[in-house]
Parts: C-alpha cells; sequence; structure tokens
C-alpha cells in the first residue's frame, strides 16, 4: 500500500496558500500533482470505537504523527510556512502504477 499526503500551510513570505505533496513511494502524480518521495511512513495513530479493551464506551484516537525526513535540506525552505490550523488530506493507492486512489484520513 502507497500512502499520498497533501499538507496545505501558509506561505508567510508571499502571503498565499500552497499545498505539499508527499508519497510513501518513489513517485506519484494525481490531479496534476506530483507527489514527492520523502514520506518516512504512513500516519501512525490509534483509534477505538469504544473504551480501549472494552465493547462499550467512548470511542476515543490518539494524535498522529507525520514524519518528513529532511537529511538534504530538501525542505529548509518550508522555514517561513505555517502549517497550525491548516488541513490535510491522505489517500492510499495499492501501487505507483494504480489509478485508483482511495481517501484515507482527513484532519487539520
Amino acid at each position: 500500500m502507497i500512502i499520498l499526503i497533501e499538507i496545505d500551510y501558509f506561505n508567510r513570505i508571499s502571503g498565499t496558500k500552497e499545498t505539499l505533496c508527499l508519497t510513501t513511494g518513489s513517485h506519484y502524480s494525481k490531479d496534476g500533482k506530483t507527489f514527492l518521495p520523502n514520506l518516512a511512513a504512513g500516519l501512525e495513530f490509534d483509534e477505538y470505537l469504544f473504551s480501549r479493551g472494552s465493547s462499550g464506551g467512548d470511542s476515543s484516537s490518539s494524535i498522529g504523527n507525520i514524519v518528513i525526513p529532511n537529511s538534504d535540506g530538501q525542505f529548509d525552505y518550508l522555514d517561513y510556512a505555517a502549517f497550525d490550523g491548516r488541513q490535510f488530506r491522505t489517500y492510499w493507492t495499492e501501487s505507483e502504477s494504480s489509478t485508483e486512489v482511495f481517501p484515507y484520513i482527513t484532519g487539520t
């Protein structure tokens, strides 16, 4: 399974909304967007329909992490980006050659 993620951010220099597109695969294109192969792993989070370890109670979820490696400095330009409160969208697909893309998780 390949994970695709679109992360909106506010460019504080140009004053515009922009979108960072990443994938766990080596490359992917969707709707005219090129997804960069820099996503370390898919979203890591927990969610429970009922209280953990039971068959009743409240549902719950944890805070997830999106890990973007930057050892080569490719994303240093994002030091002017504001991500707080911005939307992200994730999708999954079976392979890099697949044209079918399915919604996975969205959030802010």
